[in-house]
Order: structure tokens, then C-alpha cells, then sequence
């Protein structure tokens, strides 16, 4: 394979070819593209996953994975970290891992982090304040459901004149 490629013009090392059909042998297709090994939001998911809770097919593609690419062991530990500490919203966790992701070699987990270094002090009061915005999201949900429904786009029963002729269920009894 390497002689094939040498000879059309690839100026790179044996190992190079050698790594790049040993990741496309092993790995399942959807996760192999042109230019390389795909981060799809489902190998994502398995790398953040309990590798117990994960079918053997995916494990042994996220073995295969691993073994090939050194570097995603230490993304998926750093990931499995930084999602643990904002689900317990433990700050001192994430400064712990802001730590680690800094003494790491990965240039874009260490972008990511210099990112949320800009929005630090919004990230500590999230996980430490008991405030939410999910009741301000929902008002806004049901009046974009209700605009898309008076358009006609929100659904096939009929749009506007449906729901005005419904609206005598929204009215209390006691209404004049």
C-alpha cells in the first residue's frame, strides 16, 4: 500500500500509512471519514459514558480508538471530570480540572477552557446560586408554540381558528 501511494505522490513515512489503515481496519465505518477518525456526538458519548454501560461492539471500537489515538484516554478522563463537576455543581472541582486541562498537551480542550476562563465568575454562580431561568424558557416556549400555531406552521389541526375555538377551555368557569 505504502509503494501505491509513494508512487502517486505521498511524500509521507511508512508509519503514517501503516496508522492510518490500521484505524480504518478495526473501526466501525460510521466512524471513519476521509480525513480521519470522526468525533460523531455518538462516539462522544461512549468516551463520556461508564465503559460498563457501553454495548461490547462500541467498546471494542473505543479500544481500538484509544489504542490508536493515546491522546483521546486523557480527553475522555478530562471529559468524564469536567461533566461530573457540573452536575454535582462543584466548583472546586472544575477549577481542579481547569488545572489539569491546563498542564495537559490538548490545544483545543485548553482553548475550550480559556473560554470559559472569560465567563469564570458566571460559571461559579450557576453552580453555586439556586436560580434558574427554565421558568422564563418555558413562558417563551409556549409563546413562540402559540405564534407558530396562529402562522399555521405549529401543527396540522388547523391553526389560529382551532385554538380560537378551544379558547373557552382556557377561560375559568367565572368569567364574565
Amino acid at each position: 500500500m505504502y509503494r501505491e501511494v509513494h508512487e502517486q505522490g505521498f511524500g509521507g513515512a511508512r508509519q503514517s500509512v501503516r496508522r492510518w489503515l490500521s484505524v480504518r481496519r478495526h473501526l466501525p465505518t460510521h466512524m471513519v471519514g476521509q480525513r480521519g477518525v470522526r468525533a460523531t456526538p455518538k462516539v462522544l458519548a461512549w468516551l463520556l459514558e461508564n465503559e460498563a454501560s457501553v454495548q461490547e461492539p462500541e467498546r471494542e471500537a473505543l479500544r481500538v480508538l484509544k489504542a490508536s489515538f493515546p491522546e483521546v484516554e486523557q480527553l475522555a478522563a478530562l471529559g468524564k471530570t469536567f461533566r461530573s463537576a457540573l452536575l454535582r455543581h462543584d466548583v472546586d472541582a472544575l477549577q481542579a480540572w481547569r488545572e489539569a486541562v491546563q498542564a495537559s498537551d490538548l490545544t483545543h480542550l485548553k482553548a475550550f477552557a480559556g473560554g470559559l476562563d472569560w465567563e469564570w465568575e458566571a460559571l461559579e454562580a450557576a453552580c453555586r446560586l439556586d436560580w434558574s431561568n427554565g421558568p422564563t424558557e418555558g413562558a417563551v416556549n409556549r409563546i413562540k408554540l402559540i405564534k407558530r400555531q396562529m402562522y399555521g406552521r405549529g401543527s396540522t389541526d388547523g391553526g389560529l381558528s382551532t385554538r380560537s375555538a378551544n379558547a373557552s377551555c382556557w377561560l375559568p368557569e367565572s368569567f364574565p
